[in-house]
């Protein structure tokens, strides 16, 4: 995920500093809770309306935001 952000900044003409990979880290983490919500909306009714396979999937989706997310978290 970080190699998509650095090539993103690259096309954008933008440097990688300090500063733009703590925005950029910022920025991605911010949508990483976004999608991880949304992702467990989506499931939760799924699981409401009787369609427990695309629960499934969905929380396949949300286990790799997850892990995403571990991967950009501060150490």
């Amino acid at each position: 995920m970080m190699a998509s952000i650095k090539e993103a900044l690259d096309e954008q003409g933008l440097q990688c500093t300090e500063d733009t990979k703590a925005v950029a880290d910022a920025a991605a983490d911010a949508t990483l809770n976004y999608l991880l919500s949304f992702a467990t909306e989506v499931s939760e009714e799924l699981v409401s309306n009787d369609l427990y396979t695309e629960a499934m999937v969905a929380g396949v989706f949300t286990r790799k935001i997850k892990i995403l997310k571990s991967d950009i978290e501060p150490s």
